[in-house]
C-alpha cells in the first residue's frame, strides 16, 4: 500500500473551539485518513478560543499542532468598546438603528482600529503559525496545504508557504472575503489592501473551494481572468453517524420552534416577532401551545427591538432567549423540537452551517432570509419554508406552513440527503487533494471504501 498523502490543514477554528466554523475542518479530518490522506492540523492554543466545548469528539489519529498568538492591542480595547457601544446604543440610538449592517460613516475609532485588524483581528497568529508550519513541513514531509477561512489570516499563512515551498495549495472559503456584507465599515485603504491580498491568494492557489455555489459564482465574477476549472463547491454537511443518541420524538408539552446558535450582523428578529404577535391576535397561533426558543448569544440591540415591537411575546413566554448550551445538549434540543428556525437576513451568499445540522433530523425548517443561497437549498431539498425578513404576511404563511409539515423518516432523510453526509463530502475533498498532488487513490482503499 502506498504511503498516505500528508496534508497540512491550517484552521484557526478547530475543536474544542465552540464556533461553528470549527466543525467543517474537524469532520474532514475524521474521514480523510480512511481515504489515504493524513491530515496534520495547524491551529491555535485553546486559550485563544472565545469558548471551549469538549462535547464534540473525533479520533486523535492525526497530529494537532497548537501555537500561541502575538497579542493584539485591541484585546484590551474591545471589551471597553463593547460597553461604550451598548451605552451609546441605549442612550442615543433606537434599537433598529443600532443593528444596521453598515455604519453611515467611519468614526476615528473605526479608522484607528482598522490598523490593528488587517487582514483581520487574528493577524497575531501569522508569525507563530509560520514558524510551526516550517517545522511541520520538514518533519512530516507535507505533500499539500489546505487553508480554511474565516479568519482570512489562514490564507495569508497559506500564501506565504506556497511562495516559500511551492507545495500544492487548496483555499477553502466558508464565507466570502471582501464581498462579505460584514466587510462594510472599513476605510478605503483597508479594502484596497484586502482586495489585493485576496487576488494574490486566488491567483496563487491551485484549487479554490467554496461552500456554496453562490460564493463560487461571486469569486468567478470578481476574478474573471481566473480559470473556472480551479473552483469547486464542497458544501457543509452533517454526520449520519454523528454519535449523539437521538430521542424517539418530541418531548415536553406544546410545540417548539427552535433556533440554535448566535444571532448577529443584521439577522433581525423584529419581522418574525410582528408576524407571531399578529397571528396570536387573530387566534391563528394559540399562545398556550407554541413557543419560540433562541438558544445562544443574541445581539442586545436585537433583543431590545423585539421587546419594543412585541413585548407580550417575552412576557408570556412565547418567545424565549436562553444561554448557549453544550454540543450534546444542543443536539438533544434539536431532535426534540418541532420546527427548526434559521435567521439569515441579508447574507445571501452563505448557507448557515446549522442548516446542515438540522437536516438529518428530518424536522421542517423555517428560514427568515432574503432570496439567496439558503433559499436555493431549501427549495432544492424541500426541507422547509422561507420568507423575507420584512414580509410580515409572508412570514405568517411560511410559519403556518412549517407547523403543518411532517417530520421525514430516517430512511427518507438518508436517501434524499446522502450528498450532504460528511463522508460523501470528504470523498470530494480527497479527490481534489489527490488531483493537486498528482497521485491516484490506492486500489485497496477504493475497494475498502466501496464496501463500507
Amino acid at each position: 500500500m502506498k504511503a498516505p498523502i500528508k496534508l497540512l490543514m491550517i484552521a484557526h477554528c478547530f475543536p474544542p473551539d465552540t464556533r461553528v466554523g470549527a466543525m467543517r475542518p474537524a469532520r474532514f479530518c475524521r474521514y480523510l485518513p480512511e481515504l489515504g490522506i493524513q491530515p496534520v492540523v495547524l491551529t491555535v492554543e485553546e486559550k485563544f478560543y472565545p469558548g471551549v466545548d469538549r462535547g464534540f469528539e473525533f479520533p486523535h489519529e492525526f497530529r494537532i499542532a497548537r501555537t500561541s498568538m502575538v497579542t493584539n492591542p485591541l484585546n484590551w480595547w474591545r471589551p471597553l468598546k463593547k460597553v461604550l457601544s451598548l451605552e451609546s446604543s441605549s442612550q442615543n440610538q433606537s434599537a433598529s438603528e443600532s443593528i444596521r449592517t453598515e455604519p453611515a460613516g467611519l468614526s476615528w475609532r473605526d479608522r484607528v482600529t482598522s490598523l490593528f485588524e488587517f487582514p483581520d483581528e487574528d493577524w497575531g497568529w501569522y508569525w507563530p503559525a509560520l514558524k510551526m508550519a516550517d517545522r511541520i513541513i520538514k518533519e512530516e514531509k507535507i505533500d499539500a496545504i489546505f487553508s480554511t477561512s474565516p479568519p482570512v489570516i489562514t490564507h495569508s499563512i497559506g500564501l506565504k508557504l506556497k511562495e516559500r515551498y511551492g507545495l500544492p495549495w487548496i483555499l477553502d472559503f466558508r464565507d466570502p472575503w471582501t464581498e462579505n456584507v460584514l466587510a462594510g465599515g472599513r476605510p478605503d485603504w483597508y479594502m484596497r489592501k484586502s482586495r489585493d491580498l485576496e487576488r494574490r491568494c486566488v491567483t496563487k492557489a491551485d484549487v479554490i473551494i467554496c461552500n456554496t455555489d453562490r460564493i463560487r459564482e461571486a469569486f468567478t465574477k470578481q476574478f474573471p481572468e481566473s480559470q473556472p476549472e480551479r473552483y469547486l463547491t464542497i458544501t457543509n454537511g452533517f454526520e449520519k453517524d454523528g454519535g449523539t443518541q437521538k430521542p424517539a420524538g418530541p418531548s415536553g408539552h406544546g410545540i417548539e420552534v427552535l433556533h440554535l446558535g448566535s444571532l448577529y450582523s443584521g439577522r433581525r428578529l423584529d419581522g418574525l416577532a410582528k408576524a407571531v404577535a399578529q397571528l396570536r391576535k387573530t387566534s391563528q397561533l394559540p399562545s398556550e401551545s407554541v413557543r419560540f426558543s433562541f438558544v445562544g448569544s443574541v445581539d442586545p440591540a436585537m433583543k431590545a427591538l423585539v421587546e419594543k415591537e412585541a413585548p407580550d411575546l417575552i412576557h408570556d413566554g412565547v418567545l424565549r432567549f436562553e444561554d448557549r448550551v453544550s454540543f450534546e445538549e444542543a443536539q438533544l434540543r434539536m431532535w426534540n423540537a418541532n420546527v427548526l428556525l434559521l435567521v439569515q437576513g441579508s447574507h445571501t451568499l452563505q448557507i448557515p452551517a446549522k442548516f446542515y445540522e438540522y437536516l438529518p433530523t428530518g424536522k421542517p425548517m423555517l428560514a427568515i432570509s432574503e432570496k439567496g443561497a439558503l433559499t436555493d437549498i431549501l427549495n432544492e431539498t424541500e426541507a422547509g419554508t422561507w420568507a423575507s425578513p420584512e414580509d410580515i404576511p409572508g412570514i405568517q404563511n411560511a410559519l403556518l406552513c412549517a407547523l403543518k409539515m411532517p417530520t421525514r423518516l430516517p430512511s427518507e432523510v438518508s436517501a434524499k440527503y446522502y450528498k450532504f453526509d460528511y463522508r460523501t463530502l470528504t470523498d470530494k475533498l480527497a479527490e481534489c487533494v489527490r488531483s493537486v498532488v498528482g497521485t491516484q487513490q490506492p486500489a485497496s482503499l477504493i475497494v475498502q471504501r466501496r464496501g463500507s
